[in-house]
């Protein structure tokens, strides 16, 4: 089995509201979507040696050749807003859950 390889394509929109906002105003960041990880292990099954045994008692070995095989399983996974780099400076608070931070304009 070969080391498995992982990739990830994150499909994440990101909003900021209000549209046109004033000195003072609350700005609030909000994310949607996910996150998809795959994974693809591959390596070979085999190859096997069967013995076998017959009603009469007669026994032979059968070879099944190697066969490779590749898995690749695909998770959805939540997102979430670990930080907020402002070139302005700044400051926005990022919500417990991840999917907001809110600012003042």
């Amino acid at each position: 089995m070969t080391e498995p390889t992982t990739s990830d394509q994150f499909n994440v929109t990101a909003a900021i509201t209000p549209a046109n906002p004033r000195t003072g105003d609350t700005l609030t960041l909000t994310i949607s979507g996910d996150d998809v990880q795959t994974t693809e292990t591959s390596g070979t099954i085999g190859p096997l040696s069967l013995s076998l045994t017959a009603a009469d008692g007669a026994t032979t070995t059968l070879t099944v050749d190697a066969v490779p095989y590749t898995l690749v399983t695909s998770t959805e996974e939540s997102v979430k807003i670990t930080g907020v780099s402002d070139p302005t400076g700044r400051v926005w608070s990022v919500a417990d859950d991840g999917l907001t931070a809110t600012a003042t304009a």
